[in-house]
């Protein structure tokens, strides 16, 4: 690998990290596109090199969030034991189908554009709820701490509860993508509080993101998962993810999340050919 290469390289997941750091969007939406559009990456190497970039970029967070006592474990438990089998599954699927057919890495991306932008419109929805509903949640943050798990409720919304997880783990081992589908899921349906939804998504998107990878790494070793490419990636989100945590308390939030919202359609349309 080129010092060409490796600047590159640092340089992209500078850009990641800072908007990561900035906006709380997950790596995946913007790993992904950058990875086979600007690197000309497989889409099957890029799922299994972005969740790889994706575990990494997660470790630190994720100690942090362990220190703040910002993880709700009941919940996340209850998640990663129905989201794993499916996400082991759907990986190995897609990683066996590497080096298939030019069409089926082009059908592989079309798919992944519009998970990308289901995720914008989860974003969407989230930003309804954050803003327009700010006094709901106020409330629910100076309340109670503890997670609406589906079984408090009904077994119809633990069902639910189930199918979900699978549908999110099935979804991660095929596209890497974790924290923007996760994160609308802690708030909206099992109820927590935005701190915890931050720290529980973390911990699951981390854990999903390591199976993944895992699976890639395990299932066509040496060719779905770029080891140099995500450490080096992950190495220059460091500063990026710093400098962005430092200007989202200077920035007016909405139009922030605005942006951010037309950023992962963008990124979406992109992986359409």
């Amino acid at each position: 690998m080129s010092s060409l290469e490796i600047i590159k390289l640092i340089s992209a997941g500078a850009g990641i990290g800072f908007f990561i750091g900035m906006t709380g969007v997950g790596g995946g939406v913007l790993v992904l596109p950058v990875l086979t559009r600007f690197f000309g990456i497989e889409t099957t190497a890029a799922v299994g090199t972005g969740s790889l970039y994706a575990f990494l970029t997660k470790i630190l967070a994720g100690i942090a969030h362990f220190k703040l006592k910002t993880i709700d474990y009941r919940t996340a438990g209850y998640f990663l034991l129905a989201s794993i089998p499916v996400t082991i599954l759907s990986a190995w699927y897609i990683s066996s189908r590497s080096g298939d057919n030019k069409q089926f890495q082009e059908n592989l991306s079309f798919w992944i554009a519009w998970v990308i932008i289901g995720c914008g419109v989860m974003m969407i929805w989230n930003f309804y709820k954050r803003f327009i509903s700010k006094g709901k949640e106020d409330e629910a943050e100076t309340t109670d701490d503890k997670s609406e798990l589906p079984e408090t409720k009904s077994r119809g919304h633990f069902i639910v509860g189930l199918l979900l997880a699978m549908t999110v783990g099935g979804i991660v081992g095929a596209t890497s993508i974790t924290g923007s589908l996760l994160l609308p899921l802690m708030i909206v349906f099992f109820r927590l509080p935005i701190k915890k939804a931050v720290g529980t998504t973390i911990l699951i998107a981390g854990v999903l993101a390591m199976v993944t990878a895992a699976v890639y790494a395990i299932f066509s070793p040496g060719k779905n998962v770029l080891w140099q490419m995500a450490i080096i990636m992950s190495i220059g989100s460091i500063a990026g993810v710093w400098l962005g945590s430092k200007l989202t308390v200077k920035l007016p939030s909405k139009p922030l999340r605005a942006v951010v919202i037309i950023i992962v359609f963008v990124a979406g349309i992109s992986m359409m050919k």
